[in-house]
């Protein structure tokens, strides 16, 4: 069944959308507004960035919203009750963020330096009556490196079980990895094999996992 919802909102052209049982939530430039369902009238919004938000994300295990925006390195959590968008506080990357995946209570971030940076327990422990207590840094960064020193940056990021497929890029070579962000912390080097290195049947697993995880999105 399809449905097509119109804000009440001239002129204005949505960038991302995300769903929670209640409500819509959709950004258009610095702006993120909350719609209720099914008629998708205006409940609040909010301005979390400076520059436009490209994602938008909402967690069900928390009940939460997550937005990120081109050029920004910040990534601004809020809870919501009824007709009110609260932020929670803030996640501070190294570099601009380019895309980010939630996976339970970890957010998983891709920069635009192609490097993976790891927040455990990413919408708790913040301290609003603390100097800098609305941020918090990652847990760990993850770069790639080869045995050749070439530049290899990270695309996506993607859940497999216990465990989450990196796509990765040197140039026109595609690879894959497969890594444990439990057991990392801190900075950590990856070196990586190229896609020659790497059999055919991992090379089209990986794969296959990145295009279910874009069907997912979507729908």
């Amino acid at each position: 069944m399809s449905r097509t919802v119109s804000p009440d909102l001239e002129g204005i052209e949505f960038s991302s959308l995300a769903l929670s049982k209640d409500h819509f939530f959709c950004s258009a430039a610095e702006t993120l507004y909350q719609l209720s369902k099914p008629d998708g009238k205006v409940v609040s919004q909010v301005v979390p960035h400076m520059m436009p938000i490209h994602t938008v994300q909402y967690s069900a295990d928390a009940d939460i919203v997550v937005t990120a925006a081109i050029g920004d390195r910040f990534i601004n959590i809020f809870s919501y009750k009824g007709t009110s968008l609260n932020r929670l506080g803030s996640l501070t990357c190294t570099h601009d963020v380019r895309s980010f995946t939630i996976v339970k209570s970890t957010l998983l971030a891709i920069t635009t330096m192609g490097t993976l940076e790891v927040f455990n327990s990413f919408y708790s422990d913040f301290e609003p009556g603390k100097k800098g207590g609305l941020t918090k840094p990652p847990s760990a960064s993850v770069h790639l490196t080869t045995s050749h020193n070439a530049d290899v940056q990270m695309q996506d990021v993607t859940p497999r079980g216990k465990k989450v497929v990196i796509s990765w890029v040197e140039g026109a070579k595609l690879g894959f990895e497969t890594i444990d962000i439990n057991n990392i912390s801190g900075k950590t080097e990856i070196n990586v094999e190229t896609r020659q290195g790497q059999s055919q049947e991992e090379v089209s697993l990986h794969f296959f996992l990145l295009l279910i995880k874009d069907i997912k999105t979507v729908r």
